[in-house]
């Protein structure tokens, strides 16, 4: 019996702690797009939580001649609130597309600022000089950690931002400045633009 007792403790004070946890979790997967679910199964938890208060201070009071409505009530409702919290969370799950079968993303084009996130803030690591009429400018978003390239077209004075794989970063890290660079650059810049 007191196992019983000890297992109904942790799961029923466990269950705020759970709401909170499956929120975060389910928030960044979705983007931010479930938290309004969670506060809804934090509330309901916290309704029946403060009826089963109510309702045990007044037996502890001496005020326990309670009818069977009034009795079985506060269970009643703790079924009842499980109940919605659990459909909650299942539904907050399936609005979630897992990252596992998430269709692969589309390439991105050159755009005036990166694409990376939300809010990029790009950096400058690395000056790729000029190749095929373009200067490349490789850099990092410190917001999300991608690379991207800054290109700047000479002849028409259009800057963009281009993705950029992290096979190739490395390999233009890795070639020091001179002929083989340009040519790589140049090679580079016809695939991606």
């Amino acid at each position: 019996m007191e196992f019983l007792q000890i297992l109904f403790a942790v799961l029923y004070l466990g269950t705020p702690l759970f709401i909170v946890y499956r929120a975060v979790k389910l928030t960044r997967r979705a983007g931010g797009k479930s938290w309004q679910a969670m506060l809804v199964a934090m509330g309901l938890w916290l309704l029946q939580a403060a009826v089963l208060i109510y309702f045990v201070g007044s037996c502890i009071s001496g005020h326990c001649m309670l009818t069977p409505i009034e009795e079985y009530g506060p269970l009643v409702l703790m079924a009842g609130a499980y109940i919605g919290i659990g459909w909650i969370l299942w539904v907050a799950r399936g609005q979630v597309v897992p990252a596992d079968n998430a269709a692969p993303p589309e390439p991105k084009a050159a755009t005036d600022k990166p694409t990376c996130c939300k809010k990029p803030r790009w950096r400058s690591e690395l000056d790729l000089d000029s190749a095929g009429g373009f200067e490349f400018q490789l850099g990092k978003c410190r917001a999300c950690g991608a690379y991207g390239m800054n290109v700047f077209c000479g002849a028409s004075g259009i800057t963009g931002y281009e993705p950029v794989s992290a096979s190739d970063v490395e390999h233009m890290k890795s070639i020091p400045a001179g002929p083989e660079r340009k040519a790589f650059m140049r090679q580079w810049g016809d695939r991606n633009l």
